[in-house]
């Protein structure tokens, strides 16, 4: 059994559970969010494929390392493609090393504001064929202590902040959900095993789409039965990828989504998604 690791970045304290993929996260005081904390989805981010949305890439990383706000990484962060990928190997605007390179180059601002991170299909290509984590060699080649906050498995993920705690399921997805109800359909299926959740996050599907699946809190105290309702926000996080001249765009795969979902956290206890 691996012991939890216990760290600090200039903004939060954190004890990772590496055997249950569990984190729990203390915002400190030396975020000044004047009670209203954002935590920006990085996923589906594919440096070096060819549809690779390098400004809107550029532009996120420019505002969470000037704004007071926090992220997490959501797997595809690179394109990998190998031989027999969908997306060919000579397809790629840069071959795999410099892929990383890239990727370690743009995230080294931000990386004490680094929730979090998990890889994606496009990581499991490598893992799966060579046994390399091109994820974690990015977040260890940082120096910092992002890597510690890495787990190849669904994190699940309690935040507290200003004295209240959120709760968070988050997965990189391996649905093959065209249209946005599957795909929500797809985002939604920790609920039938997750408990108590204020967020489920899903990337993998190059969408930005949300929904609220009510749940009711039943308290039986003194005789008495209280039932309280308790909204769930399932996300779709947006990839920072384009369409044409794309593999996704040979395949007649629908247009992937430009937008943002951005799930908020206020000082009073409440929560909600802005897009």
């Amino acid at each position: 059994m691996k012991e939890p690791v216990k760290g600090k970045t200039k903004y939060f304290e954190y004890v990772f559970f590496p055997d249950q993929s569990f984190i729990y996260i203390k915002v400190l005081s030396t975020l000044k969010t004047g009670g209203e904390l954002k935590l920006i989805p990085l996923s589906d981010i594919h440096v070096g494929a060819a549809g690779f949305k390098e400004e809107k890439f550029a532009s996120f990383i420019k505002y969470i390392a000037e704004e007071s706000v926090l992220c997490f990484i959501n797997g595809d962060t690179s394109e990998m493609a190998l031989p027999d990928s969908p997306s060919g190997v000579f397809e790629q605007t840069m071959p795999p090393q410099e892929q990383m390179i890239y990727l370690r180059d743009r995230l080294a601002p931000i990386q004490d504001k680094i929730l979090w991170s998990i890889p994606g299909n496009h990581e499991e290509r490598v893992i799966k064929r060579v046994n390399i984590d091109p994820l974690y060699w990015v977040l260890m080649s940082l120096g910092g202590n992002a890597a510690e906050r890495y787990s190849q498995f669904p994190i699940t993920a309690t935040i507290e902040y200003e004295n209240h705690k959120f709760n968070f399921f988050v997965q990189h997805g391996a649905s093959g959900a065209t249209t946005p109800g599957s795909k929500i359909n797809a985002a939604s299926k920790p609920l039938q095993f997750i408990k108590d959740a204020n967020f489920i996050v899903m990337g993998h599907v190059h969408s930005s789409d949300q929904t609220i699946q009510n749940q009711f809190d039943i308290k039986v105290e003194g005789g008495r039965m209280t039932v309280s309702k308790r909204p769930v926000y399932v996300i779709i996080a947006p990839a920072f990828y384009g369409y044409f001249n794309t593999y996704g765009a040979k395949k007649g795969y629908t247009l992937p989504s430009t937008g943002a979902v951005v799930p908020y956290l206020w000082k009073n206890g409440k929560y909600g998604v802005s897009s």
